[in-house]
């Protein structure tokens, strides 16, 4: 079952309301979701699904090791998914293509949002899903192979309940991918997409054959993430998390103070991005505070980059780069970019969330990536 939360007075309230496992949300927007932080997981965002079309709380293993082997446990991961490939009538005629779209660190599903509802309108479908420790998501480790197997599970399983993907004869629908999936078949064009963290989510699931068997995508695009820059920024993250304040009085502060610093460009896009990135304060604190413990997972940092511009010439599909700057390409993006090994777009007068500082613009360079290849009708 899901579970919407919902505004009761002038606090957020915690009613829950079991509806179906997917929720079709109505064109109605509430000001504010905040999650309990004494309840975390199976919480779907009604705002969050009113800019999808639908969201839904998949159940999947934990990764416990590097090779993904899989540990005790579950996660409750909300995914949100719209577009004409989840039509309850689909038109054969329209664009069977999806964006998987996996958010960076901190950050949640929700992050596309405003991105989401630009893509549907081009006729173009999306899936995003929170990943563990994030949004309405229930915690987990923040290694790479648990991030890896909960962004493919989550978004296989809303594939494959919607006829988009057909498991192979051999293929395990277990918790991790290190038990393998056997030759699954896409009846959608899949373009896998991550921002920041999770562009490195993205390029190692795109370049491993074992992991792409599990989620076979056509292209991957991949937002404002690139080795050299991000490794130098993690040395500094430790400061940065540290220098930041550790609650808000509210979520509107929350809002104000992520514009404010200039993290964050665009208001209307704050004002949806922002709420789930804290929870209530809870235990008799007052006001909200970070929903993701990002300082805990320091370790894992530079194992998320190291090796990444590799990888990302070595992914056998189409590829784009989308940047806010052109001084973050490192040496190993300049020579490929230069040999034609993928695309590159600079998005001007943008942050490192891109996609929430210029959605319009954002989506505009994915439709236009996905239409230069073919993978769509022309009249969109």
């Amino acid at each position: 079952m899901c579970y919407q939360w919902v505004l009761t007075g002038e606090r957020v309230g915690r009613r829950l309301r079991r509806t179906p496992a997917a929720v079709p949300v109505e064109d109605t927007f509430l000001d504010v979701v905040v999650m309990s932080s004494g309840s975390k997981g199976e919480q779907v965002s009604v705002i969050g699904a009113s800019y999808f079309g639908q969201g839904t709380v998949v159940t999947t293993g934990v990764c416990s090791t590097t090779e993904c082997s899989c540990g005790s446990g579950s996660l409750e991961l909300p995914v949100y998914f719209g577009g004409p490939a989840f039509a309850e009538t689909r038109d054969e005629q329209a664009s069977q293509l999806v964006f998987v779209c996996i958010h960076g660190g901190g950050m949640s599903a929700l992050s596309f949002a405003p991105m989401a509802k630009h893509l549907v309108a081009k006729g173009l479908s999306i899936v995003a899903m929170d990943l563990p420790a994030h949004g309405g998501a229930t915690d987990g480790p923040l290694d790479m192979a648990t991030l890896i197997g909960a962004a493919i599970n989550s978004a296989r399983r809303v594939l494959i309940d919607h006829n988009l993907l057909v498991p192979g004869s051999g293929a395990s629908e277990s918790s991790c991918p290190a038990a393998g999936w056997d030759g699954s078949t896409p009846a959608a064009h899949l373009v896998l997409v991550g921002h920041s963290m999770g562009g490195a989510v993205a390029t190692r699931i795109a370049a491993d054959p074992q992991l792409s068997a599990g989620l076979p995508a056509v292209g991957l695009t991949v937002l404002d993430v690139v080795e050299g820059t991000a490794l130098a920024a993690a040395d500094g993250m430790g400061a940065l998390l540290a220098a930041r304040p550790a609650s808000f009085d509210s979520v509107d502060d929350a809002v104000a103070w992520h514009l404010a610093t200039g993290l964050m460009r665009n208001p209307d896009s704050a004002a949806t991005t922002v709420p789930p990135l804290v929870v209530d304060a809870g235990d008799g604190g007052e006001g909200v505070v970070w929903r993701t413990p990002l300082a805990s997972s320091a370790d894992q940092w530079d194992s998320w980059y190291i090796g990444l511009s590799e990888l990302f010439l070595a992914v056998p599909h189409r590829k784009l780069l989308v940047l806010a700057a052109t001084d973050r390409l490192d040496t190993q993006l300049m020579v490929g970019q230069m040999q034609g090994k993928f695309q590159l777009k600079i998005i001007p007068d943008v942050g490192h969330w891109l996609h929430e500082d210029d959605p319009a613009g954002v989506a505009n360079t994915l439709h236009g990536f996905v239409h230069f290849f073919g993978w769509m009708p022309s009249e969109h």
